[in-house]
């Protein structure tokens, strides 16, 4: 058994559209028994923001200083792009009050900083960018756990021995804004609704015009026509990590076992819009989206694992963490799987978000994880690029088993069999510590993202060294650019509980550890729909 003194808390305190990635990596073969995932290499080839041809644009238009009625601001964007060859048709208004425009035709990625500069050019306009499409960065009876080596290794999470505080997620609700759910023994009674948030009906691929309650994934092969693509199955996976059915003599085993699991599908067979993405995290939390139901199971965890390349947080991503906030809701977001500073990858440059590396069953980051000073924490996710030292020197081996083993579908391209498989990712890492947070909320619901980030980073457990290989590690990264450690379940709720006044007896007596007082979130901008112009 592992030490359990607690440390408690005391108060005192994929959008500019760009190409966004599931934040999982793999980079060995995987056993014939199990169905692989996408790979890391597969990741990197995905097309950036400076890449995409654009097929929707958004505007947000300046109100204050260069008000334009709708007609004006319609025959301004049709003008524009015109010169570009294509005609704009008006969509929506987005969850940040900006306009979403279709494009009749795609303008080629070659001329979209020109239209850029253009549309920015105007008096009328604040900041007009790409809505570019997102792409997916006491022990249990249940058989497969001993796959699970997050749960159970040296360098594990503590979630069992958490599990005994009795903060278990129960009446819990963790949005899983992905690429929606299939059907799987271990998550059919966990699911609470749910909803399509993808608008485009290609993209989707569901045989259902627009949007619609039914969050199931129909597989995500085939984009712009490309065949040669399996389904990932992705959001099954998360959604399996966070919430699966734990002592049910079936299957893996979640982080949250007894919480349940609000499927928000935004990613389809290419991905999916900043805009639909930003629509689902608010959406997922409670708020009023458009014309659409307001979610009967508002969550107060969110995960998102997704990570896209740019420079600065959007104003789309960061208004919807903001309406997350104005709900007390939390989101945990993956850093994402490029071996890069997290600086240049958003939702994880994001304000008011958990940031989460990955780190193998070695103690150390993952080699494919992003590192940072947006790092939160690190949290195992699965590392098959194993260190060995050698007789000519150290050098890297494919140790399949050191991923993640969670829920799957064992279907290629369309849905098939329930099954289980491994992957790893910071995709993997982040719903685990969305399900711990989750706990940590049954605990004390009214945690901040504050409070709760500084819990987990004081109650951290120590990094290993990361080795020095070349290609692969570097011993600075897990040193300096990782936040402080890896999450520790037991540690985390205990100081939650202890915050609220309810720090059962197995926390033991608690170091006080003092805390800035939390800030008051940012008010996000107002999302009501408007009328189309005419």
């Amino acid at each position: 058994m592992k030490n359990k003194s607690l440390t408690a808390v005391v108060a005192t305190s994929l959008v500019l559209g760009m190409a966004v990635v599931p934040a999982h990596a793999q980079t060995a073969p995987f056993p014939t028994d199990v169905k692989p995932f996408q790979t890391v290499e597969k990741a990197k080839e995905l097309p950036s923001e400076d890449e995409q041809d654009a097929y929707s644009f958004i505007i947000d238009w300046d109100e204050a200083t260069s008000p334009a009625t709708d007609e004006e601001k319609q025959a301004i964007a049709d003008a524009i792009f015109a010169d570009f060859n294509t005609t704009v048709e008006f969509d929506r208004i987005s969850i940040a009050g900006n306009w979403i425009l279709k494009l009749d035709k795609p303008v080629p990625a070659a001329d979209v900083p020109e239209l850029t500069k253009q549309l920015n050019a105007r008096e009328e306009i604040t900041e007009a960018y790409i809505d570019a499409y997102q792409f997916p960065a006491a022990a249990p009876n249940d058989p497969e756990f001993d796959k699970q080596w997050p749960f159970h290794n040296e360098h594990d999470a503590n979630v069992v021995e958490a599990w005994d505080l009795g903060f278990t997620g129960e009446g819990e609700y963790i949005g899983i804004v992905d690429s929606g759910i299939t059907k799987h023994p271990d998550l059919d009674d966990k699911v609470a609704g749910g909803f399509d948030m993808i608008r485009n009906d290609v993209n989707s691929g569901d045989n259902q015009p627009g949007r619609d309650d039914d969050p199931s994934d129909p597989g995500d092969y085939g984009c712009q026509g490309n065949s040669a693509d399996d389904s990932s199955w992705h959001g099954t996976h998360v959604a399996g990590i966070a919430a699966a059915l734990t002592n049910n003599n079936e299957g893996v085993a979640g982080t949250a076992k007894d919480a349940s699991i609000v499927p928000v599908r935004t990613m389809g067979k290419c991905g999916g819009t900043a805009s639909d993405i930003a629509d689902g995290i608010a959406w997922a939390v409670g708020e009023k989206v458009g014309d659409l139901p307001i979610n009967p199971h508002p969550a107060k965890v969110v995960n998102m694992s997704i990570s896209g390349k740019r420079t600065e947080c959007s104003a789309e991503y960061q208004n919807a963490i903001a309406i997350a906030r104005k709900h007390n809701a939390i989101i945990v977001a993956a850093a994402g799987n490029y071996d890069e500073d997290t600086a240049g990858y958003q939702p994880a440059n994001c304000d008011g978000v958990v940031v989460v590396g990955a780190t193998g069953p070695e103690g150390h980051r993952a080699s494919y994880s992003n590192y940072g000073e947006e790092i939160t924490i690190g949290a195992p996710g699965g590392n098959t690029d194993a260190y060995e030292e050698g007789l000519t020197g150290s050098y890297v081996i494919p140790k399949p088993e050191n991923s993640f083993y969670s829920t799957i579908n064992l279907g290629t391209k369309d849905p098939g069999r329930a099954g289980y498989g491994y992957q790893e990712g910071t995709s993997m890492a982040s719903p685990l510590v969305a399900g711990v947070v989750t706990m940590m909320k049954q605990a004390n619901p009214s945690l901040t993202v504050e409070q709760v980030s500084e819990i987990l980073q004081n109650t951290a457990q120590p990094y290993t060294k990361e080795p020095y290989v070349g290609g692969h590690y570097r011993p600075y990264k897990t040193a300096s650019k990782m936040g402080p450690g890896i999450i520790d379940a037991f540690e985390a709720v205990c100081s939650a509980a202890d915050l609220a006044g309810k720090a059962p007896e197995q926390c033991g007596e608690p170091d006080v550890v003092e805390t800035t007082e939390p800030t008051s979130p940012a008010e996000p901008t107002s999302a009501e729909p408007t009328e189309a112009p005419v």
